[in-house]
């Protein structure tokens, strides 16, 4: 009987066949000039102009090809590596069919997720990992498919036997182990976990595995890191290894990869879930009764079916507030909320990352567009709403502008502009017609996100990331030199390798959220440089994106829970800041 449905098994994978994917030709702007550069790990694709980045991604590879392969296998083999430089997305993949990756180079915008690891230093470390886990899964039954039909079936059976939460869960543990950074070490990337710990949520792996339209559950990289973290800790870092090669080789052609486990550890998959579960669960419950906690107040209430999110909200003029809002059942909304009622401002558009900000009387975002006739060439374009006129204006047009946000006296918006060399500066714009009114130089070519202007509009705070460390900078606009020189830079921080994201500027200080404590807290530092830093809130799971009312006495702020994020609020006293 065994050997039956071992036979059934193979005549169904022999008459397998993938949807041929034609070249997507003409994706780029014409004119680009190609170069490359070849090493024995990677042969680097990469724009003229992007020499630079090209040669640090070479290098990573080829020193992770030499110096990383005891928890993952010995195979190796050169591949063909793209650097993508004309679009928005931060993104990154490694595909069969053939062998190859591809690294959007654009970098996101908040630091939360990502921590302080420089972006392409990122996709080096986690996507030359997926080649090795290819290379190395590539053995036993998905080998012998491999030799007959060719890269599309050693993707298939590879993919059949291995659970992706393995794929992307091993890249996290690498990316964190052979840097600073690395998402597992933020305390952002356990977000959802937490929250659902704290509620007393247990799903079972099937659910966690499947993931759900209705309730908040972690991806299959939070899954992945969870699950493999615990292996790792309790048997050993080769065990993980052995586990996927066996899968792969399928010792065991139903649910191969917990057959293996099995065999490794005497759990399999729904077995080890558990046990990582519980024992995650007793090191949050721990940290939690270690914490000083300290009472908020919600604005918007946790809704009680479906996962709801408030995300950066703003105090307005009137005492009511603006956040941006969005569901598991509607797509992001401005909203603002007055004496408990909530209206509809309006909708907007896709965007890879949320973000609201408010300054002079009007709201700014950022909408992802593409270029129709070229694929792979995409922009984010700035979109402001005036409150007083009710009305919606798309401001700039087939550009590279991120975290908008207009001048407290409505004459000028600064932006974040990166090129597609990836040189970063900062854009004054003219908000009535988009033109440029001045550009901040960055000689450094530190990577910049989330600009702040100051209350009387001379000076712009936005947080600065330099060697996969990050700060909070401020920019004196009256300083004669546009440029980061001498006399015009101020780091209001100490550079640090905890995340740091979305300052906000009042009475003389400049609150943003950072992970110093180990969760994520609201933490204030003077705009003076004394780079002395004071938190400001203490809350279980996580909290973001502050603001402070005029009068200076409150902080409104998102916090996180097992159904959201939501609004919440909290008197604000310099005295009892720690």
């Amino acid at each position: 009987m065994k050997n039956l449905k071992l036979s059934l098994f193979l005549a169904f994978l022999s008459i397998l066949s993938a949807p041929a994917l034609s070249q997507n030709l003409g994706g780029h702007p014409s004119g680009l000039d190609w170069q490359f550069i070849k090493t024995d790990a990677v042969r680097v694709i990469y724009p003229q102009g992007m020499g630079a980045h090209a040669q640090r991604i070479a290098y990573l590879i080829n020193y992770m090809d030499q110096n990383n392969r005891r928890s993952i296998g010995g195979k190796k083999r050169r591949f063909d590596l793209v650097l993508q430089n004309q679009t928005t997305i931060p993104n990154g993949y490694v595909g069969l069919a053939p062998l190859r990756s591809e690294f959007f180079a654009t970098p996101p915008q908040s630091a939360n997720l990502l921590g302080s690891l420089d972006w392409l230093d990122a996709l080096a470390i986690h996507e030359y990992r997926h080649v090795q886990q290819n290379l190395n899964a590539n053995r036993g039954l998905t080998k012998f498919f491999y030799i007959l039909q060719g890269e599309t079936s050693w993707a298939l059976l590879s993919h059949f036997s291995i659970p992706n939460w393995y794929w992307e869960g091993d890249a996290v543990v690498t990316e964190t182990a052979l840097s600073n950074a690395g998402r597992g070490r933020a305390p952002f990337f356990t977000l959802e976990q937490r929250a659902l710990a704290a509620a007393g949520k247990n799903y079972a792996y099937g659910k966690h595995r499947n993931g759900s339209f209705k309730d908040l559950l972690p991806d299959h990289y939070r899954l992945g890191y969870m699950m493999l973290t615990h292996t790792r800790n309790k048997f050993g870092n080769d065990t993980s290894k052995d586990i996927m090669q066996e899968a792969a080789a399928y010792r065991g052609v139903f649910y191969p990869f917990s057959r293996a486990m099995k065999r490794h550890t005497g759990l399999g998959t729904p077995g080890m879930y558990r046990e990582a579960w519980e024992t995650k669960k007793t090191e949050w419950a721990e940290q939690l009764k270690n914490t000083d906690l300290q009472p908020t107040t919600p604005v918007t209430e946790k809704q009680k079916r479906t996962v709801t999110n408030y995300r950066f909200p703003r105090h307005l003029e009137d005492g009511s507030i603006v956040a941006l809002k969005s569901s598991y059942k509607k797509t992001g909304a401005v909203v603002q909320i007055k004496d408990g009622k909530e209206t509809k401002i309006t909708t907007v558009g896709f965007h890879v990352e949320p973000y609201l900000n408010y300054g002079g009387g009007k709201l700014a975002w950022t909408e992802l567009s593409k270029n129709a006739r070229r694929g792979n060439q995409f922009f984010s374009d700035i979109v402001l709403y005036d409150l007083k006129k009710g009305k919606r204006k798309k401001l700039t047009q087939k550009t590279k502008y991120f975290s908008p946000i207009v001048s407290p006296d409505g004459q000028s918006l600064a932006a974040v502009h990166i090129s597609p060399l990836q040189e970063n500066s900062i854009h004054l714009l003219d908000p009535n017609t988009g033109q440029l009114i001045r550009k901040i130089n960055n000689p450094d070519n530190l990577f910049l996100s989330r600009p702040a202007w100051t209350e009387d509009g001379k000076a712009i705070v936005c947080v600065a990331k330099r060697n996969s460390q990050l700060s909070v900078v401020k920019f004196d606009l009256s300083a004669r030199k546009d440029s980061f020189g001498e006399n015009t830079m101020t780091e209001l921080l100490p550079w640090t390798a905890h995340t740091l994201d979305l300052p906000f500027v009042c009475g003389g200080k400049v609150f943003f959220n950072a992970s110093f404590s180990g969760i994520d807290n609201i933490f204030y530092t003077d705009l003076g440089g004394s780079k002395n830093i004071y938190q400001v809130t203490s809350v279980p799971i996580g909290a973001f994106e502050p603001s402070i009312s005029q009068d200076g006495k409150e902080v409104l702020f998102t916090e996180f829970t097992e159904m959201g994020y939501v609004v919440s609020k909290q008197a604000f006293d310099q005295k009892n800041a720690k």
